[in-house]
C-alpha cells in the first residue's frame, strides 16, 4: 500500500478570454492562483472578477474549486489547518489537523475533502486522509510508510484512483514515481519513473503527465514534455514538448472539459504568468495574466493556478 505530497500560494478571479481553443468562441471561467503583486506583496490569494482583480488574503495556498465552483480549499501553513473560503474570502470552515498540513483537494461530489499530512513526530512519514464535511470526521485512505514524500495527487473523474507523484528519501529513491493507487483494493502501480504534474481526463481512463526524463533518465527535448498514458493499454503518447520545467512546481492541471492545461511560464523580462495551452494544439499558448514590473525591479510572480469553467 503507498500513500503521497505537498505545495504553495493562491487568486481568483472570473475573466472571459476571448478567440480561444480550436473553435475560435470565447472562453468563460474563473481562475484561482497566488501571486506576489502590488500593493499586498508576498503569498497572497487574489479574485480576477470580470476583469477587476481582488485580494482575498495571506497564508492562503494551494487552491482547490469545489465542484460547483462557489467554494475553494485552501492550505493555511502558519494555522496549520486546511481552510474552506467563498469567492469573497469569507472563511467558512476551518479543518484543524494535528499533523503537519500537506495540500487538500476536493472530491468529486463535493461532500468530502482529501489531503495528506506529515507525521510530526516523523517528517519523512506521509498519509493521505479523507475529511467528511457533514460528519467532521477524518479517516486514513493510506499510510505511505517512513522514506516516501507525497509531492501532488489528483483524483480520477469516479473518485475510485489517484494519481500520486511520490519522491523517496535516500534508503527508498528507487520507489520515487508517479503511481496510479486503487482505493478500492488499496495497491499502487508504478506508471512512470519520472512523470510529474499528475491529470485526469474526463473518461477517466487517461492521464496526462509532464515529464523531463524518459523511463531511461535521458533528458526530453530542451525542457520536458506533455504525455498522454491510456490506463487500459499503457498505451504513452508525447502531446507537445515545454520547455518550461520550473513552471510545473508552480502548478499544472488540467481543465475539467480535458481540452487544456493550466499552467504558469516565464515571462519577459522576468516573473511569471498563468497560461493555457490547448491539449491539440501544440504550438498555442493563450496568455491569461500578464507579468508586470513591481517596485525594486521585481515582476509579478503568479503560481499554483486552477480554474473553474463554469459561471
Amino acid at each position: 500500500m503507498k500513500s503521497w505530497p505537498h505545495t504553495t500560494l493562491l487568486i481568483c478571479f472570473a475573466l472571459l478570454i476571448s478567440s480561444c481553443g480550436q473553435s475560435g468562441q470565447a472562453v468563460k471561467g474563473k481562475f484561482v492562483f497566488n501571486s506576489i503583486r502590488p500593493p499586498t506583496g508576498y503569498d497572497a490569494l487574489f479574485i480576477l472578477e470580470g476583469g477587476k482583480i481582488r485580494h482575498l488574503g495571506y497564508d492562503l495556498s494551494d487552491p482547490d474549486f469545489s465542484p460547483d465552483g462557489k467554494r475553494i480549499i485552501v492550505t493555511s501553513l502558519k494555522r496549520n489547518a486546511f481552510v474552506v473560503i467563498g469567492l469573497d474570502g469569507k472563511e467558512l470552515e476551518a479543518i484543524r489537523i494535528q499533523d503537519k498540513v500537506g495540500v487538500a483537494k476536493w472530491a468529486k461530489d463535493g461532500t468530502d475533502v482529501i489531503y495528506f499530512t506529515a507525521s510530526k513526530d516523523d517528517m519523512d512519514r506521509f498519509t493521505l486522509r479523507k475529511y467528511d464535511l457533514k460528519s467532521k470526521t477524518q479517516s486514513e485512505i493510506c499510510d505511505m510508510g517512513q522514506g516516501l514524500w507525497i509531492l501532488n495527487f489528483a483524483f480520477s473523474p469516479g473518485d475510485d484512483f489517484i494519481i500520486q507523484r511520490v519522491s523517496g528519501s535516500s534508503d527508498r529513491r528507487e520507489d520515487s514515481g508517479l503511481y496510479l493507487f486503487d482505493l478500492k483494493k488499496g495497491t499502487a502501480k508504478l506508471l512512470s519513473r519520472y512523470g510529474l504534474g499528475t491529470m485526469w481526463f474526463p473518461d477517466g481512463y487517461r492521464v496526462a503527465y509532464f515529464a523531463y526524463r524518459d523511463e531511461t533518465g535521458k533528458m526530453i527535448g530542451r525542457g520536458g514534455a506533455l504525455f498522454e498514458m491510456d490506463l487500459r493499454s499503457g498505451e504513452k503518447k508525447l502531446l507537445r514538448y515545454w520547455s518550461s520545467f520550473p513552471a510545473v512546481g508552480n502548478g499544472f492541471k488540467l481543465s475539467s472539459d480535458g481540452k487544456y492545461f493550466i499552467t504558469t511560464a516565464p515571462a519577459e523580462p522576468a516573473g511569471t504568468e498563468i497560461v493555457l495551452l490547448p491539449v491539440n494544439d501544440p504550438k498555442k499558448v493563450i496568455q491569461v495574466t500578464r507579468s508586470f514590473k513591481i517596485p525594486n525591479s521585481i515582476c509579478t510572480i503568479d503560481s499554483k493556478p486552477d480554474w473553474y469553467q463554469g459561471n
